[in-house]
């Protein structure tokens, strides 16, 4: 077999893999008997879903300002998709500690990916590779260490983390000077801080 036979037949064998996830460490703030974990592990909740929300998101003129402003969407549209799905994957899926942290059209035919969960987690590795650490503890049925159900403020008291209203004052006012006052883009100190959470910025 020739070298690039080899190379195509691996490259080909490593898409197909699905890592395993490892348990995460409770039930996170909804649960598997949630409405929250039904709707987001339908097998078009991570995908299709998705996308007809980020349309919605377009109707709110403050957001399209953030991203028309920062221009990251062109520069880096697919870390920003990877690292939102991943995002609302935790909150949905994710354990409350990871969770606590941060407070394409395919024409695949949705009956076939409604009957495997492999097809679902392959499409998920194709639109938001980081993800599919998250999510695929729900899909695939795997328990947490601790089957409890935690609500965001309980997990925020029990880890000492702020309310999101709370949190990181310093940087959201240096980050306005920038914006507001300076009239340049904000920085990626955020981006950088939460990589170990919701993935490398690319």
């Amino acid at each position: 077999m020739s070298e690039i036979a080899t190379q195509r037949r691996n490259l080909v064998r490593e898409w197909l893999d699905i890592p395993t996830p490892a348990p995460a460490e409770d039930y996170g703030f909804f649960g598997p008997d949630s409405i929250t974990w039904k709707v987001w592990s339908y097998p078009t909740g991570l995908s299709i879903g998705f996308q007809r929300a980020v349309v919605i998101e377009e109707l709110d003129p403050g957001l399209v300002a953030a991203v028309d402003k920062t221009h990251d969407i062109y520069q880096r549209p697919r870390t920003r998709y990877d690292r939102t799905l991943r995002y609302f994957a935790m909150v949905a899926f994710g354990g409350s500690a990871a969770t606590a942290a941060v407070t394409l059209p395919l024409k695949l035919s949705y009956r076939a990916l409604a009957r495997s969960t492999r097809l679902q987690l392959l499409l998920l590795k194709l639109l938001s590779p980081n993800t599919v650490e998250v999510a695929g503890r729900a899909l695939l049925g795997i328990a947490p260490l601790d089957p409890v159900t935690t609500s965001p403020q309980a997990a925020q008291t029990r880890l000492g983390f702020d309310t999101p209203r709370e949190a990181h004052r310093e940087l959201r006012a240096k980050q306005h000077a920038r914006v507001f006052g300076e009239g340049i883009a904000p920085s990626d100190e955020g981006l950088i801080e939460s990589q170990p959470i919701l993935g490398a910025v690319r």
